[in-house]
C-alpha cells in the first residue's frame, strides 16, 4: 500500500507500466537468448499478460483490504448501538 500512496497521478502510474513492460520485455528476450520479430511479439505478449496479470491481483488486494476496513467499522458501529 506504501507503493500506491506514493503514485500521485495517472501519468505516473501510465510510466511505470511502460517502463515495467519494457523491462520485463528486455529480460524475456535476454533469457530466450534469441533476436527477431516473431520472438520480440512473443516477448511483448508474455510481458503484456503478466503485467496485466500484476495489476488485476493488485486491484484485488485492494477490493479485499477495503471489504476487511468496511466490516470493521460496521462491527464498531454495531457494537456502540448496544
Amino acid at each position: 500500500m506504501k507503493i500506491l500512496s506514493k503514485i500521485k497521478s495517472r501519468q505516473q502510474l501510465i510510466m511505470i507500466m511502460v517502463i515495467e513492460i519494457v523491462v520485463l520485455t528486455i529480460i524475456y528476450l535476454i533469457i530466450d537468448g534469441t533476436v527477431g520479430a516473431t520472438r520480440l511479439v512473443n516477448a511483448l505478449f508474455f510481458c503484456i499478460l503478466f503485467f496485466t496479470s500484476l495489476i488485476l491481483s493488485l486491484i484485488w488486494k485492494i477490493v479485499q483490504y477495503r471489504r476487511k476496513k468496511r466490516i470493521d467499522i460496521s462491527i464498531d458501529l454495531f457494537d456502540l448501538e448496544e
